[in-house]
């Protein structure tokens, strides 16, 4: 533990023997004694230009107490002077590591010789997740929005320095997860991969990891190359928002449905029967199987396979058919399928969905 009178003391001398205080904040920052939480915050909200060589470097050791110095931080971004370096030591942290004098220049010279302190991944998460949430509520009010955008925008000043730019990209993508966003150029690639008839199916698996939102844009986790025991791996296995689960299968964008005769060629069929031993292993291991996929139950099946536009329109009817006939239990898309659906998303994002009353749609 480190005294109050340590501290005191050498401020008293000058000039400010900086890096001996910013040494015993980091030995109070390795014991983290609740003792010491009061005074490295206190040093931390020091705001005089004079004090700052001080507040900074305590800001970063705050993260040392756990979720309490997490805590701390985040009421700093939204209330105090320091509020750009205490965001930026937050997302540092989420990204994994101890801020380090390469991507913080407000640290002192001495500051990466220092022994401090553990970052444990579960401290991680929780920073993650509490940092998220700042920043989402940022997005309900005015002024809050007006104030957090700024602050970002002024860090886009520096982003070509120490690190800036990949935690500003870093941010961004947590507070929109770009993994779920359906964009003009998203829907232009897959339009293209599609178009240039791709003769391994690991080439669309990979594109549909990276925009999960094509498979279902109701998608929560997606799970991928998902092993089922010792006997089945899933191309994917989808848990919506809702807790429904849906297995799927993936298959060439080149493959055909069906025969000239209407009958479900060997891919596709082999295709089903995929899913259908998913859901048949998943409901005889159920216990087992909700160890690794939470609230699982009895999950529906999905096949992606071929294009639907080189269906006559008699073998879309007859996809349509099939597909009625199995209740949704399993159901068969092509990828123009999902494109179609991305579409619609897409657009129900970028305009507001047309509201009708009966009496206005009496008068189309």
């Amino acid at each position: 533990m480190i005294s109050r009178s340590e501290i005191d003391s050498l401020l008293q001398e000058r000039p400010i023997p900086v890096g001996k205080i910013v040494a015993l904040l980091a030995k109070a920052a390795r014991l983290a004694e609740p003792t010491n939480f009061d005074l490295v915050n206190e040093v931390a909200h020091m705001n005089d230009t004079f004090d700052q060589p001080l507040a900074y470097p305590a800001m970063a050791l705050l993260p040392a107490w756990g979720v309490r110095g997490i805590d701390a931080l985040i009421r700093m971004v939204s209330d105090r002077p320091h509020r750009a370096n205490a965001l930026g030591i937050l997302g540092t942290i989420a990204m994994g590591h101890i801020p380090s004098g390469d991507d913080m220049s407000f640290l002192p010279e001495n500051w990466n010789t220092l022994p401090k302190y553990d970052l444990p991944a579960d401290l991680v998460q929780k920073v993650r997740y509490r940092l998220r949430a700042f920043m989402l509520e940022q997005l309900t009010d005015t002024y809050k929005k007006s104030r957090f955008l700024n602050l970002l925008s002024n860090a886009m000043y520096f982003s070509e320095k120490d690190g800036v730019a990949k935690r500003l990209n870093f941010l961004f993508d947590m507070l929109i997860d770009t993994h779920m966003v359906i964009n003009q150029n998203i829907l232009q690639q897959f339009s293209l991969l599609l178009d240039n008839c791709p003769d391994r199916e690991e080439v669309l698996h990979r594109f549909l990891v990276d925009h999960p939102v094509l498979l279902d844009p109701f998608v929560g986790v997606l799970y991928t190359k998902h092993e089922l025991g010792d006997d089945f791996i899933t191309d994917f296995i989808i848990r919506r928002i809702n807790n429904e689960y849906i297995v799927v299968e993936i298959e060439r964008s080149t493959h055909k449905l069906f025969t000239k005769k209407g009958i479900l060629t060997a891919s596709l069929n082999t295709a089903i029967g995929q899913v259908r031993d998913f859901q048949a292993w998943l409901s005889d291991n159920i216990a087992y199987a909700q160890t690794k996929l939470p609230k699982i139950q009895r999950p529906d099946g999905l096949v992606i396979i071929g294009r639907r536009k080189d269906l006559a329109p008699e073998m879309e009817r007859r996809l349509d058919e099939e597909n009625f006939s199995r209740r949704g239990h399993i159901r068969i898309v092509t990828y123009d399928d999902l494109l179609e659906q991305a579409k619609t998303v897409y657009r129900n994002m970028a305009e507001r969905p047309l509201v009708m009353k009966s009496k206005e749609q009496k008068r189309l």
